[in-house]
């Protein structure tokens, strides 16, 4: 087994530019070296890249912490508009049944105009507190860009 050697150094720029342990680069060593000022630039580019990319993840991790302090929030309000919702919609099925009751005693028609409204806005309101939930972090996203 071949035997590594001793030499084993973190290299980053501290430890090259402006003496340092590794073959060190001063500024007097650029100027008029073309090579050098280019991998410099190249080098600062790539940190500047680098930094991007962690102050990117850094935002990514604040929302997703911020969608974990706020998603209970969410939920208590659906769940308080998902029973509004329910109760709408047993008051209309109780008032469409009670209706077609007495429209089956009476042998006439009855309006029922007002009890599918109250159906319609009891289905609307589950739906929209069910689908809250699931679309909230969508929506949290497209709120916060």
């Amino acid at each position: 087994m071949p035997q590594k050697d001793n030499l084993e150094v973190s290299a980053d720029n501290t430890s090259i530019y402006e003496g340092g342990e590794l073959s060190p680069i001063k500024a007097i060593d650029l100027v008029n070296n073309e090579i050098a000022i280019r991998q410099l630039i190249n080098e600062h580019n790539l940190t500047a890249i680098n930094l991007k990319n962690k102050i990117d993840e850094i935002n990514n991790i604040k929302s997703q912490t911020e969608y974990l302090k706020t998603s209970p929030f969410v939920s208590i309000l659906t769940l308080i508009v998902n029973v509004i919702g329910s109760a709408i919609l047993a008051i209309a099925a109780n008032l469409m049944t009670s209706k077609m009751v007495q429209t089956n005693l009476d042998n006439k028609e009855v309006n029922t105009n007002f009890e599918m409204w109250l159906f319609i806005i009891g289905i609307g309101l589950i739906v929209i507190s069910s689908s809250a939930n699931i679309l909230y972090p969508y929506a949290r996203q497209w709120f916060n860009k």
